[in-house]
């Protein structure tokens, strides 16, 4: 009886690893951004990236919609499938009104200043989290999604700043720049954030976007593993303490 229960145990254990890990490989979902786009949340703006390129592009938080999830459960996303709060994650692309895209989740693709720059945004809004993705206004949603950019695509290790490097931007309201200036300060002395709670969803041809993620309450498949050693272990355990039993 007990090899039987220690057998099913273990398949279970083991078949759950294999599925865990093979959802993660191919994990995706598709995104259908709202019309309008980023609904009154955002921001005109002019980029320079790389002294290269120079371009009016809309700065804030975009909302879409979530479906077609495979190798991943709704609850990765922080609000809700009906309400899928982002911002862009690259600025060579582009993303149209309305338009539905199919995107490949990546839970390892964030970049250290990213991570950095929104420890600093949350340490300002109060702490939370998530609070980068629920900005209170227009242009502190501008600056946020300005500061991600400039995180994403300035390498250097010095201070965060817009108005040189390779990336720069031109033409904030007084208030986005200095939404900026507080992010920016803080970044410096916060706590960065926790890679486990942001995503990037990314897709050919289309604007790759960074959301946030609140990791579910599930074994990870390393957490499996250990717990199959663990079970393998129980018939040891048991004998040994049958035979001190007798003594």
């Amino acid at each position: 009886m007990m090899k039987t229960f220690k057998t099913s145990i273990l398949s279970l254990v083991f078949a759950s690893a294999l599925v865990a890990a093979d959802g993660a490989s191919a994990a995706s979902v598709r995104i259908t951004f709202d019309n309008p786009l980023f609904n009154s949340s955002s921001e005109v703006v002019t980029l320079n990236n790389d002294g290269t390129k120079t371009a009016n592009v809309y700065a804030g938080l975009l909302t879409g919609d979530a479906s077609e999830l495979k190798g991943v459960d709704k609850s990765i996303f922080v609000d809700s499938v009906k309400d899928v709060r982002m911002y862009c994650y690259d600025i060579l692309e582009s993303i149209r009104p309305g338009q539905s895209v199919t995107y490949n989740v990546s839970f390892d693709q964030v970049v250290a200043r990213t991570l950095d720059f929104l420890g600093g945004v949350n340490s300002v809004l109060g702490g939370d989290t998530f609070a980068w993705l629920h900005p209170t206004s227009v242009l502190q949603g501008a600056a946020i999604q300005i500061g991600i950019w400039e995180s994403l695509y300035e390498n250097a290790k010095g201070d965060f700043d817009i108005g040189k490097g390779k990336f720069s931007v031109s033409g904030l309201e007084k208030d986005t720049r200095d939404w900026l200036n507080k992010f920016f300060a803080a970044s410096g002395s916060a706590p960065s954030l926790d890679s486990r709670y942001v995503m990037v969803l990314s897709a050919k041809g289309a604007q790759d976007m960074i959301a946030g993620d609140p990791p579910a309450n599930v074994p990870e498949p390393g957490s499996l593993a250990l717990l199959a050693l663990g079970l393998a272990g129980l018939p040891f355990v048991r004998r040994r303490s049958g035979k001190r039993a007798l003594v």
